[in-house]
């Protein structure tokens, strides 16, 4: 069998560490955890021209973790199921 090369950390993992790491200090501290993440609007957005995309811009936002308002909410009911009215039924 082939060894298992060594696991190097990625940014991604390395961020995902640091978020954590900052969630359980705000929380030992009995503090309201808040991440900063930019704010996803096309207000925020900027055209690169010598790159020829769009890049997300330098605004932040900071969301708390235990502010109910920032969430979404699930429906309260499955989505009805409509009939089409465009094709006749094979019935």
């Amino acid at each position: 069998m082939a060894k298992a090369a060594a696991k190097k950390t990625g940014a991604v993992e390395k961020k995902l560490i640091s978020v954590a790491d900052a969630v359980i200090t705000a929380a030992e501290k009995s503090k309201d955890p808040t991440l900063t993440i930019p704010v996803r609007s096309l207000a925020n957005v900027n055209f690169n021209e010598k790159r020829g995309i769009i890049e997300m811009g330098k605004r932040k936002q900071a969301r708390t973790f235990f502010n109910v308002g920032m969430s979404y909410s699930a429906p309260t009911s499955p989505p009805r199921c409509v009939r089409s009215t465009t094709a006749p039924s094979t019935r």
